[in-house]
């Protein structure tokens, strides 16, 4: 703007001077951190009001008709016995809840059984075939325990709410690997080592310590 385009009532030496000065920059915008809420902790009360002659009557008509059935029982037993003890555990007044299936247990059942009974064979074949055995057992069971634990928790409620078992099976074979490792290559060491066999033949059989391991990791997955 020229000096002649001023009104004549702006003196001259404010003619140099724009009329409007342009405003001043907004502030920079700080976006201030939205604060956490706040989670409060409870302790919950847990009280089990059950007796031991109230069980003792579920376990020796388990116990009988389980022997009757030669074992095919079980896992109606497994049920009955479940479902007492989770339905006198009270957490903050109010009891637990299973809601298994038998016909389904029954179907791991006869799993488990299965692979029970091929380990059995093969350890009467030869120590070589129920260390082969054991190690398929081995690899197959974080599996098998997931699953176990995922039925489990997805039968047991509390307040009408479901639990949930969300480990993967990468996250159980990571956690099962520092126990497998020692004990396969101690298996191995047992199995494999001749003068171990012909230092002791009689007292550490190779084969009764693959039955003990393999009866222990076959009886985690029904009890």
């Amino acid at each position: 703007m020229s000096e002649d385009d001023y009104p004549a009532t702006v003196p001259a030496e404010l003619r140099s001077e724009p009329i409007f000065a342009p405003p001043p920059p907004p502030p920079a915008f700080t976006p201030r951190p939205m604060p956490m809420p706040e989670i409060s902790h409870r302790k919950l009360r847990i009280a089990f009001t059950g007796s031991g002659s109230e069980y003792f009557r579920i376990w020796i008509v388990n116990l009988l008709l389980t022997l009757v059935t030669f074992g095919l029982y079980y896992p109606w037993a497994k049920v009955r016995r479940l479902r007492y003890f989770y339905g006198n555990t009270l957490v903050d007044g109010e009891p637990l809840g299973f809601h298994g299936n038998a016909f389904k247990m029954f179907k791991g059942f006869l799993l488990v059984a299965a692979f029970f009974g091929l380990y059995s064979v093969a350890g009467k074949v030869s120590p070589m075939a129920s260390f082969v055995a054991f190690l398929v057992i081995a690899a197959l069971w974080p599996a098998l325990f997931k699953s176990a634990m995922q039925f489990r928790l997805a039968n047991t409620s509390w307040r009408g709410l479901r639990f949930g078992f969300t480990g993967s099976i990468r996250d159980a074979y990571t956690a099962c690997l520092p126990l497998f490792v020692p004990s396969v290559m101690l298996l191995g060491v047992l199995l494999l080592a001749p003068e171990m066999q012909q230092a002791a033949p009689a007292k550490a059989p190779s084969g009764l310590w693959l039955s003990i391991f393999g009866a222990v990791m076959l009886f985690t997955l029904v009890v």
